[in-house]
């Protein structure tokens, strides 16, 4: 089995929620309406594209599906098809972790155009899939090859994500006090506007 399960289940489960509107319909519809932001990794430029419906890059994939959109962020690898084979699940290409993408999404493209202000804005990441675990000395001493791999290659995402929150925290804590940036085991990024 190439994937774990098929993606046209899941676009179909979506279509109910939000119809047939595109990422150009949100702002439309209501201006006062949270502002999109999605990662997504295009597998064959091998760039991380932001998907936003405020800002200088709204245009790019204005008339872009909302079931499609989320299914390009949530599309993980060996668990669903890249979408129009090639969009795959955002944090691919942003060290797993997109939170220093939206603030700077945010405070430096969108800003006042979608209410960001500084000291006006509370980030709050509930996580990328960060693992917490520490084995055993007796279990390291028994691992394998294949067991390294994993420990390689969770620690290298562990860092990434982490990276990410402290690149975040010392850039925006200090210029938007009160911005906070947390870190959780929830896949969750949202960026908050505080009247």
């Amino acid at each position: 089995m190439q994937y774990a399960y098929p993606l046209d289940p899941f676009l179909n489960e979506l279509k109910p929620l939000v119809g047939n509107q595109t990422v150009g319909d949100l702002k439309l519809q209501n201006p006062k309406r949270p502002i999109l932001f999605v990662t997504t990794k295009d597998t064959l430029t091998r760039d991380a594209s932001f998907i936003v419906s405020a800002g200088p890059g709204k245009n790019k994939f204005k008339h872009w599906p909302l079931p499609a959109v989320v299914a390009c962020s949530g599309a993980a690898p060996v668990f669903f098809p890249p979408v129009l084979d090639r969009f795959v699940d955002g944090g691919v290409g942003i060290y797993t972790n997109p939170c220093l993408a939206a603030s700077v999404e945010a405070m430096e493209y969108i800003k006042q155009e979608g209410g960001f202000e500084p000291g006006k804005v509370i980030h709050i990441s509930l996580g990328t899939g960060y693992i917490d675990e520490k084995p055993a000395p007796e279990e390291i001493r028994n691992y394998n090859a294949l067991d390294w791999l994993r420990y390689v290659v969770t620690e290298s995402l562990n860092d990434g994500a982490l990276q990410q929150v402290f690149t975040t925290r010392a850039i925006y804590d200090k210029k938007n006090a009160p911005f906070k940036c947390r870190l959780s085991t929830l896949n969750f990024s949202i960026t908050i506007k505080v009247h």
